[in-house]
């Protein structure tokens, strides 16, 4: 997809993560280089092996363990998990993470915290690259495949942002913005599978979500309306 990707996986049971300097040298490497990081601290023993390599970036896990969490909600909206070309992320499960991520890197973003309140992802641009801080590795495992939400914020993760290549507005998909649009726009509204189906490799959220929340949907009718009298998207 264009976007390299390292998750660096928990140990079996109680066995921690050992890591070496020189591999979390080689990780920095990669993150700058432009590579996407993905943390899954977790919980009691095996945050430990991974407090080496977020302190590297200037990120600290927390020691709590808070069982049963179910549901973690977006604190953020400006970043590549809950902005990238598979939609917003509203929520997702999990188990037992960590009770918080902290730094004092200004670049640093709580993205998403779990209801109870602990952190739940952490978001790091460093040069090139990011680099994800999970608090629950069980994001990236069976809540992956049963909540939908995961599996959107998992798309987000792995997929660049794909908006860039398509006209914001251009229902069409002509390449323009102009009065052409309003019936596609709204035959996308009402039927957005026959849309697709009628617009190949044109990706509908890009050209239709005015508004900018992942979602195509009445609250994007008069952000259209307004942006055609403009002559572009806000």
């Amino acid at each position: 997809v264009g976007v390299d990707i390292v998750y660096v996986s928990p140990t079996y049971l109680d066995m921690e993560l050992q890591i070496t300097t020189r591999e979390i040298d080689a990780l920095e490497d990669f993150v700058i280089a432009g590579g996407r990081l993905i943390l899954p601290g977790d919980s009691r023993d095996w945050v430990g092996g991974f407090r080496p390599i977020a302190a590297r970036f200037g990120v600290t896990y927390g020691n709590g363990w808070i069982k049963g969490v179910p549901a973690a909600l977006v604190e953020d909206f400006d970043n590549p998990i809950t902005n990238g070309p598979a939609g917003v992320v509203n929520v997702y499960s999990g188990a037992s993470p960590n009770d918080s991520l902290t730094s004092t890197n200004p670049d640093f973003r709580v993205v998403s915290t779990w209801r109870s309140g602990p952190t739940s992802i952490g978001y790091l641009p460093i040069e090139a690259g990011a680099v994800f801080f999970l608090t629950d590795f069980n994001t990236w495992d069976t809540d992956m495949i049963d909540d939908f939400d995961n599996r959107i914020l998992w798309t987000n993760i792995f997929e660049p942002p794909a908006c860039a290549a398509f006209v914001c507005g251009d229902a069409s998909c002509d390449g323009i913005f102009n009065g052409g649009d309003i019936d596609p726009f709204f035959e996308a509204l009402g039927d957005p599978a026959a849309w697709q189906a009628a617009h190949p490799g044109c990706d509908m959220l890009c050209v239709t979500d005015i508004n900018r929340d992942g979602m195509l949907n009445g609250g994007d009718i008069d952000p259209f309306f307004e942006a055609l009298g403009a002559g572009e998207c806000p």
